[in-house]
């Protein structure tokens, strides 16, 4: 939002992200009806001090009149673009609408001198000058992240200050024509250091955050990589034993049933040495394929060795889909392979095992499946 930089603009310093910057615009003038409260009480304790310096109720009352008819535009528009739905493009045209009306409030409180009547300007006008600082003080250390919208604010604050001391200039004013725009500069420079500090803040905080995140990412990279098998892309051991893990606990906790499957591959060292490795890797990766999508998406595959996969199946707990799955597996194992230009067809001996019929731990469920696969093996 290259519209908006000038903003944040400042001096010495202009170091903050854009997507911070905006972030930090959209945040602060979203909020800003909170703004029109201390600003219209300002205003009314501006109107109590006119009327105690003797000022006339007509004039005090067209000000303070004046003052609420911005403060209530402000709050109206504020309330309308509150909305998280509202577009940039709607939010900026609101951003220049809330600096423009921050500017004529501003404008109105300089303008405040102008309500003292001629004998009561030496009393008067020292109290208002007050007021008026203080009301830079906080404008300054409320916008320090603006820096170029609390300066145009000052700036519409101080100048109507200004041309009521040269219009009624005395020694007291005179002195004030010198001291209000050295008290506003201190003050700018006050704001501007407090700025600083809180852009290298921000800056600092929105850059751990980055790291943060991508750390967070990296591990979450790692994590997949210790997790997954590199060649077929399916779980490894241990994501195999994990899953295992947190299929025991919910047996525990639910009573849900389920099986595991082993499939370890006849006569694959043949292909390797006949073929050659990269053959193998691909029928390797083809089989990862197939046992995947012939499972459930609620099944977890996993490549546990070289030519041996694990199968955990939820909820399989009868024989008669035990033997389904089984037939399943051996079906999506024999269907033929095209690998390049080799043709292979290959079995597989499969072992299983059920919890809680064979165990209620890891070890036992494993040595089951492991004795029944191996007795497959042996009987061909």
């Amino acid at each position: 939002m290259k519209r908006t930089d000038f903003l944040f603009r400042s001096s010495k310093h202009h170091n903050l992200p854009k997507d911070v910057e905006w972030q930090l615009t959209q945040d602060f003038f979203r909020k800003a009806s909170t703004n029109t409260r201390p600003l219209m009480l300002g205003a009314v304790l501006f109107a109590l001090a006119a009327y105690f310096q003797q000022a006339t109720p007509s004039g005090i009352l067209i000000w303070l009149a004046v003052q609420f008819l911005l403060g209530i535009v402000l709050h109206l528009l504020t309330r309308q673009y509150r909305s998280p739905k509202i577009n940039n493009q709607q939010l900026l045209r609101f951003i220049f609408a809330r600096i423009i009306i921050g500017v004529l409030i501003a404008a109105m409180f300089g303008c405040s001198l102008f309500l003292l009547p001629e004998e009561g300007m030496s009393s008067g006008a020292p109290i208002f000058i007050f007021m008026l600082m203080m009301i830079a003080i906080i404008t300054v250390f409320r916008y320090a992240m603006l820096p170029m919208f609390s300066n145009v604010f000052l700036i519409s604050l101080v100048s109507p200050q200004l041309l009521f001391f040269v219009l009624y200039p005395s020694s007291l004013h005179l002195t004030f024509l010198v001291l209000v725009p050295t008290s506003i500069i201190l003050v700018v420079h006050l704001g501007n250091v407090l700025s600083q500090a809180n852009r290298e803040t921000i800056s600092l905080n929105a850059k751990l955050k980055h790291e943060i995140e991508e750390h967070v990412k990296t591990k979450k990279s790692l994590e997949v990589i210790a997790m997954q098998d590199p060649l077929t892309h399916l779980g490894n051991r241990r994501q195999f034993d994990n899953a295992l893990q947190v299929e025991l606990q919910r047996f525990k906790r639910y009573e849900r049933s389920f099986s595991i499957f082993y499939v370890d591959l006849d006569n694959f060292k043949p292909v390797n040495d006949m073929y050659g490795h990269d053959v193998g890797d691909l029928l390797l990766t083809d089989l990862a394929q197939r046992l995947k999508t012939s499972m459930r998406v609620t099944d977890t595959v996993a490549r546990i060795g070289g030519d041996e996969f694990a199968i955990i199946a939820p909820g399989i707990a009868e024989q008669t889909d035990i033997d389904n799955m089984i037939k399943k597996l051996e079906s999506a194992i024999t269907e033929p392979f095209q690998l390049d230009t080799v043709h292979l067809e290959i079995n597989a001996s499969i072992g299983w095992a059920n919890c809680p019929q064979d165990g209620l731990d890891k070890e036992a469920l494993l040595k089951v499946a492991d004795i029944r696969m191996y007795k497959v093996k042996n009987n061909r």
